[in-house]
């Protein structure tokens, strides 16, 4: 597909739609491609088009596109975002006072774009993550996934992020709030993964309805498997790399964590895309790059560790390496995000400071094998609970489609 013009969508008449119209119709516009590199994105997608006909509209960064399988769409629209234009944006947004975390996900191009379509035929449009008061969205039934409540996520962002982006989350931490509550405001209803996000956004005067639901994964598969006692342990960690969230996390693992570890009873595994510069600092880390599978990649491992000190939603990496029968090291900002942890703390889930990582990991593995088997299989048992397509969809479908308007 190419990503140098827009892509139109081409609409029958409403009439027309009503007559053909066997079910609901909905319009979803995403900040970025629904790759699978992206599986809270591509999940929600496939959730939607399971009741829903869904014309999609993306921006396109120049990145890889690989829309995944499963996902039924009618219609797509792609829009060229390029780097240049972004930085121009995130420039006027310092100047004007608009927080550069929403003004990296617009497009000008995108208003165009909005402009010349005809919503009334939709019975629902579900925006993700851009800046929707914005953007020319006229519609009584507006569904805002926000993705992360940037306010509390910029706040942690300007007290650890790394360099002189720093000081743009310290200038956004001042007036993000504001902003935050107008754009969640123009929505019809929001949808977010955590009760922390939902207070957080009540907390900076949110008045929308708000519902918690714990969206899907490509990367999950219930099946448990034997725990194997190999001689050397395979200490994994997965995401997307680009993320500095995740930057960190891996400098965590460099500079606290392998080096109170005997090289020859542990490896640290990566998976993901990392540049050749990330890479090279890390040299005591072995990087796989791309998993095709990665379900069949966190079944071969022994133990996930996640050192992440900035999280605001619910973890998908560490809920795919649970379901994977993989217990997880985590910090306590991702467990704060976790639903319904406490049948797993220190039994698959294990909540612990950076600087104790290395400790637990020596503890977990002197465990008896009979017991870290009873402990994967549990793990398995806690996220098929969590992730119950049929009852979210149902949900899903109730409350993206109450009190919408028939086209």
């Amino acid at each position: 597909m190419s990503t140098d013009a827009i892509a139109p969508l081409i609409y029958p008449s409403a009439s027309g739609a009503i007559l053909a119209a066997r079910r609901p119709r909905i319009l979803v516009i995403l900040p970025y491609p629904p790759n699978p590199l992206r599986p809270r994105t591509a999940s929600m997608l496939n959730d939607l088009s399971t009741f829903g006909d869904v014309d999609l509209i993306y921006l396109d960064h120049g990145e890889g596109v690989k829309l995944p399988s499963g996902v039924d769409t009618h219609r797509v629209a792609v829009i060229p975002n390029r780097q240049m234009g972004r930085l121009f944006r995130l420039a006027a947004g310092c100047l004007t006072g608009k927080p550069f975390v929403y003004q990296f996900y617009h497009s000008r191009a995108l208003i165009r774009h909005l402009k010349s379509l005809d919503l009334s035929v939709y019975n629902a449009v579900y925006v993700e993550r851009l800046p929707l008061h914005e953007l020319p969205i006229n519609h009584p039934n507006v569904i805002f996934d926000p993705v992360d409540c940037c306010t509390q996520q910029v706040r942690q962002c300007a007290s650890r992020w790394p360099g002189p982006r720093r000081f743009l989350y310290k200038l956004d931490s001042l007036r993000i709030a504001k902003y935050e509550a107008k754009l969640c405001n123009r929505a019809t209803k929001l949808i977010c993964t955590a009760e922390r996000e939902a207070d957080g956004f009540k907390s900076i005067g949110v008045l929308r309805p708000i519902l918690v639901v714990l969206h899907s994964s490509n990367a999950v598969e219930f099946t448990k498997h034997k725990i194997e006692d190999r001689p050397k342990k395979v200490l994994s960690f997965h995401g997307k790399l680009s993320y500095v969230a995740n930057k960190l996390a891996l400098k965590k693992i460099s500079q606290a964590v392998f080096p109170k570890l005997d090289v020859n009873s542990y490896e640290v595994q990566v998976a993901g895309i990392g540049s050749k510069k990330l890479i090279t600092r890390h040299p005591r880390i072995k990087f796989v790059g791309f998993v095709e599978d990665i379900v069949a990649r966190i079944r071969s491992v022994d133990l996930s560790i996640f050192p992440i000190e900035i999280s605001a939603g619910v973890s998908n990496k560490v809920l795919e390496s649970l379901a994977a029968g993989v217990p997880s090291i985590i910090t306590p900002q991702v467990a704060a995000g976790l639903p319904k942890i406490d049948k797993l703390l220190e039994r698959g889930i294990y909540v612990r400071g950076i600087a104790e990582f290395a400790g637990t990991i020596h503890d977990y593995f002197s465990i008896p094998i009979g017991i870290r088997q009873k402990i994967s299989d549990e793990c398995v048992d806690y996220a098929r609970d969590l992730y119950n397509p049929e009852a979210r969809r149902a949900l899903l479908r109730e409350y993206v489609l109450s009190d919408a308007v028939a086209p």
